[in-house]
């Protein structure tokens, strides 16, 4: 074959490579203290309906923790929309409507020794890229995703040194991170008043703070921020302009607020800190696009006859697994 051909399908396979992979909406990592002392993880990446699938294929969450955290499939779900806005069935979606699949990939128990420095041992996976449709950073297509989570050291009170994850031999973790209650709430309409929360919970009741943060790309930590566009930032990723109210997070309960009169698909990122006697321990990251579209005003028939719509609930249970003994089922 000649240079010049194999150029051209070099060409061609890149070209590809960079279309087919803006599929990916974001994710999340988690980790939970297992009763034996080791620590189990999950990663949990969201696709664009409207795209390719998700490779099943084991992925690997990196870390400076000197482990190897393989996570495998053990999960796919719909997180779509209301009737109100159309269709609520990732079947036969567009891309950039905001439905999306879950992918749910976990590790088996993972030992962890010794202590974390004190900027934490940080556990990141990352991936190209994000889609063409967001409106609120540079050429998003050649940025990609780089998720993350810390976990922090921790120094009870009265104690002079940090906690230990123990020995190989005897593993004894400390801490289970923060994890979210509600899958991400991605679509709004234009021009109203919203408020959503993702209800973050914790079960070691450790307390919660929540805030707005970079997304990163990259392919290891630090990584980098995104670029962004004229006008937007970590904390104001949705439109300020006149006319709109930027988007606002409430550090103690977690409910997210804005109004945006633009169509768009907008990079954001929220983190949820957890804290254990004034000591920040834990902080997992939620990177998610916001599509906002519009509506329509005519509330006649909207919802298909087959649609049934139930109130939300919860429970919350003893699960004995635990140091602090509660589990809270929900029905989102």
């Amino acid at each position: 074959m000649s240079l010049r051909k194999l150029l051209l399908l070099f060409s061609l396979v890149v070209s590809s490579l960079n279309v087919s992979a803006t599929h990916l909406l974001g994710g999340e990592i988690i980790w939970k203290c297992q009763p034996n002392g080791t620590y189990k993880f999950t990663l949990v990446v969201y696709r664009d309906c409207g795209g390719i699938t998700i490779a099943t294929t084991p992925q690997t969450i990196a870390n400076n923790a000197g482990v190897t955290i393989t996570c495998s499939l053990v999960g796919i779900s719909d997180v779509t929309k209301s009737c109100y806005l159309g269709t609520d069935s990732c079947v036969g979606s567009s891309s950039g409507e905001g439905n999306m699949q879950k992918y749910v990939f976990q590790s088996g128990d993972v030992t962890l020794t010794g202590t974390p420095p004190l900027s934490g041992w940080h556990f990141t996976w990352n991936s190209c890229c994000r889609p063409s449709s967001i409106t609120n950073i540079i050429s998003p297509g050649n940025q990609g995703y780089l998720l993350r989570a810390v976990m922090y050291p921790y120094s009870p009170p009265g104690q002079g040194s940090a906690l230990s994850a123990g020995t190989t031999s005897n593993p004894t973790c400390y801490d289970s991170s923060p994890d979210f209650l509600e899958d991400p709430f991605v679509v709004a309409c234009v021009g109203q008043d919203i408020s959503y929360n993702n209800f973050g919970y914790d079960p070691d009741l450790d307390s919660l703070y929540y805030q707005l943060a970079n997304p990163l790309q990259g392919s290891y930590w630090p990584g980098s921020t995104v670029t962004w566009s004229t006008g937007y930032s970590s904390t104001s990723p949705l439109p300020s302009s006149a006319g709109n109210t930027p988007a606002n997070v409430d550090g103690v309960l977690g409910e997210i607020s804005f109004n945006c009169t633009q169509v768009g698909s907008w990079a954001t990122c929220v983190s949820i800190q957890s804290w254990r006697c004034g000591q920040l321990i834990g902080e997992i990251f939620r990177d998610i696009p916001i599509v906002t579209r519009s509506c329509p005003t005519d509330t006649t028939g909207l919802c298909s006859s087959l649609f049934v719509d139930s109130p939300p609930y919860f429970s919350v249970d003893l699960d004995t697994n635990y140091t602090f003994p509660i589990s809270i089922q929900t029905d989102t």
